[in-house]
């Protein structure tokens, strides 16, 4: 499309990604210093990646003709967004800014990978002077696209408003699709009646369901009780057991940055201070639990969307603990109804298959019970320790999320974690094939 990738830029930006792949630093097993010097030079690399990814789509869209979408310039909508620092530290994707006024705002959506998409993508509005009643979501030839608005009121950033909403986008292989917001007319005069009782209802757990699998999570503690898939009927969860987060206190004889110790007791994280729903619709649901636990405090926010056979639970962690005698290690069990002691790993160029054993084993990203067919796993966007055990003859999946060590750094983990999982269902992962993947068939552990 004509976008010139700057070699000289993208190699330094690459051999500052390969500084954080040092042995220590890899393995967040370095001091204060180490860590928080490599952490800068990887912002610098990020900040690199995204200039030359928006430069490239900058380019292709370009070359996507939307003459034909009619809109009308609003001098009193400028649409400017957040600015660069907006969602920065998340590092959930790029900054969301707009340049173009207006009612009509057009998006370009891209498919970077080699497989079909069909999934809700989230989108940020900013400065739009339309009535969030009336909008109204299409593709560029008029049709209208599936959305849900995950803000029901206007939020605010500094000085400027914006809104959330998720669109239902069908994305072939290395393709694009083109969505329009719009601000329709009102059909009638709105009326606003009372729809629900004002009386106070019995607890309910909640139940996060689509097409492909329903799961439950206990009202008191939010804590997995189910988990269906809903093509064959079948239970994955163990019966009687619960999936969560549990804090373990390992042996500190054996334990350091480089090593989990001997569990010495596992406590599930139950000493919940707040649940309640964060967003319901067509394309998403979801819930969010908060919990102490010692002088820690956790959110966790689980989601389902539309076609997804997994939960996402977004974590976010305030992690003060500091270990001594014991050292505290923050875990997420899922203990499955799955009659196997093999387990499937992620590597690099592959998977692994491994028996069941009490230690941490290494996976890029999951951990998956070996079964034919859909299977639960772990899916992680940023942690890398897993363990595969047995417990009365069923397979329990085991991701480490914080070890608190002592060694080298004192305090290695103290602060704002944000870590994501999907927990559910997943197809048994491809053989080795010595040909590329054939994009009609994607496979969501290893195109995506």
């Amino acid at each position: 499309a004509g976008a010139q990738v700057n070699p000289e830029s993208v190699e330094s930006a690459w051999q500052k990604v390969l500084f954080t792949h040092f042995h220590d630093i890899l393995t967040g097993s370095c001091v204060q210093d180490s860590r928080e010097y490599a952490m800068g030079l990887f912002q610098q690399a990020l900040a690199t990646a995204n200039t030359e990814t928006t430069l490239a789509t900058r380019k292709l869209s370009d070359r996507i003709d939307t003459s034909g979408i009619s809109v009308v310039p609003d001098p009193d909508s400028q649409a400017e967004g957040a600015g660069v620092g907006y969602a920065s530290g998340s590092f959930d994707g790029h900054a969301a800014t707009g340049r173009r006024g207006g009612k009509v705002r057009i998006w370009n959506v891209f498919n970077n990978t080699y497989s079909d998409k069909a999934e809700p993508v989230e989108i940020t509005v900013w400065d739009w002077t339309g009535d969030l009643r009336f909008v109204r979501v299409t593709d560029a030839a008029g049709q209208d696209l599936e959305f849900q608005l995950l803000d029901q009121e206007w939020q605010q950033y500094w000085d400027h408003k914006y809104f959330r909403m998720l669109v239902w986008t069908t994305l072939p292989a290395l393709g694009y699709t083109t969505v329009v917001l719009r601000e329709t007319e009102m059909e009638r005069y709105p009326a606003y009646l009372l729809q629900d009782e004002r009386s106070n209802h019995e607890d309910r757990n909640y139940v996060l369901e689509n097409e492909k699998i329903r799961c439950e999570f206990d009202y008191s503690t939010g804590e997995m009780i189910s988990m269906i898939d809903k093509t064959t009927g079948r239970e994955h969860l163990a019966a009687g057991k619960r999936a969560g987060l549990v804090l373990a206190d390992t042996n500190a004889h054996n334990s350091s940055a480089w090593h989990i110790g001997t569990y010495l007791e596992q406590t599930p994280v139950t000493g919940t201070t707040d649940l309640r729903t964060t967003c319901t619709g067509t394309l998403r649901n979801g819930f969010r639990v908060e919990a102490n636990i010692r002088h820690s405090k956790v959110k966790v926010t689980y989601t389902l969307d539309k076609g997804a056979s997994f939960v996402r639970a977004a974590i976010e962690a305030d992690w003060s603990e500091v270990g001594s005698e014991r050292v505290p290690v923050l875990l997420y069990r899922l203990p499955t109804s799955a009659r196997t002691d093999r387990f499937t790993y992620n590597i690099p160029a592959g998977v692994a298959e491994r028996p069941a054993a009490e230690q941490d084993h290494p996976g890029l990203s999951y951990i998956r019970t070996t079964e034919p067919g859909n299977a639960p796993a772990i899916v992680t966007d940023s942690k890398y320790g897993f363990r595969g055990i047995v417990r009365d003859g069923q397979a329990v999946l085991i991701s480490t999320l914080i070890n608190t060590a002592t060694n080298p750094d004192p305090y290695p983990e103290r602060g704002i974690h944000e870590i994501t999982l999907a927990l559910g269902l997943f197809p048994d992962p491809p053989p080795p094939r010595d040909r590329p993947a054939d994009p009609a068939r994607p496979h969501p552990l290893t195109d995506t």
